[in-house]
């Protein structure tokens, strides 16, 4: 899995900031790996629901919420806004994430996955 440098910035960060849940809480946008048919094509009908429950189980496993989440079905993507040990326990899914990187920049650079 590819992991974008400003998300594991932003993550460390985040990890070691002291205040309230939500004010540790970062975006990330994980691209799901297996969401494209043979054809090259994303399978949308079933995105949303593998997102469900990937993010119901990482909640469970974590005991940490998810505060915002939009699901991309025809891009086979979502975007996701919850504490950093949430999203290290989804970064954490081989074999169901592609790739994950920041929705926002810190740094004010762009980085392409």
């Amino acid at each position: 899995m590819r992991i974008d440098p400003e998300l594991e910035h932003q993550l460390t960060l985040a990890e070691t900031k002291v205040g309230t849940a939500d004010s540790a809480a970062i975006e990330a946008v994980f691209l799901l790996e297996g969401a494209f048919n043979g054809k090259g094509e994303v399978d949308a009908k079933n995105i949303k629901k593998v997102v469900d429950r990937l993010l119901k189980r990482v909640q469970k496993e974590t005991g940490e919420k998810v505060h915002d989440v939009h699901v991309f079905q025809r891009l086979g993507s979502f975007v996701v806004k919850a504490p950093p040990r949430l999203l290290r326990s989804l970064l954490a899914e081989n074999g169901v994430i592609r790739s994950a990187r920041a929705n926002r920049s810190t740094s004010g650079s762009v980085s392409m996955l």
